[in-house]
């Protein structure tokens, strides 16, 4: 008996399409992780603070109130879409 195949809907191509491409992409990040882990073995590295996009607005201490925690996320999401916007 012989069975008729359907046509692959824009679905099942899109599917694939994802599939093929996320698969490449989580194995090297994972690769990443595992061998920044790896070679990062100084311990005092952990304590230095990273001067990125996201912190350039509100870097968090212990002696933050609550409301310089509730708006310093806030402050920061602002300036990473100004960020993003001049840099198209």
């Amino acid at each position: 008996m012989a069975q008729i195949q359907r046509p692959k809907s824009i679905i099942d191509f899109l599917g694939e399409e994802i599939i093929r491409i996320i698969t490449p992409v989580s194995i090297c990040m994972f690769i990443v992780v595992i061998l920044v882990s790896i070679l990062n073995t100084d311990s005092s590295s952990a304590s230095t603070t990273i001067n990125t996009i996201a912190t350039m607005a509100y870097t968090e201490t212990t002696s933050d109130s609550f409301w310089d925690k509730l708006g310093g996320p806030i402050a920061a999401r602002q300036v990473s879409s100004v960020c993003l916007l001049v840099c198209q």
